[in-house]
């Protein structure tokens, strides 16, 4: 998944203030944990999948969209 960092900043405090709460993650650790992830790369050698198999969905937009790409992915790898 990609989201651009302050539309993640601004969904998490959304959430925060929701009655029913979803992660118990903070901005503070989204922010330490952001500083260790590295690129995907399959030519690294520390996955083990191929180029077809790696799948970046944006989830800036609406939901509907991501899960159609998802849905559409999946298919093509005889997943779904």
């Amino acid at each position: 998944c990609e989201c651009n960092r302050e539309i993640v900043k601004g969904r998490m405090a959304k959430r925060a203030s929701e009655a029913v709460q979803i992660s118990d993650a903070t901005w503070d650790v989204f922010e330490k944990v952001e500083q260790s992830w590295t690129t995907f790369e399959s030519a690294s050698g520390l996955y083990a999948v191929t180029d077809q198999e790696v799948f970046a969905v944006n989830t800036e937009k609406h939901l509907d969209l991501a899960i159609t790409r998802v849905h559409g992915f999946l298919r093509k790898l005889g997943l779904e």
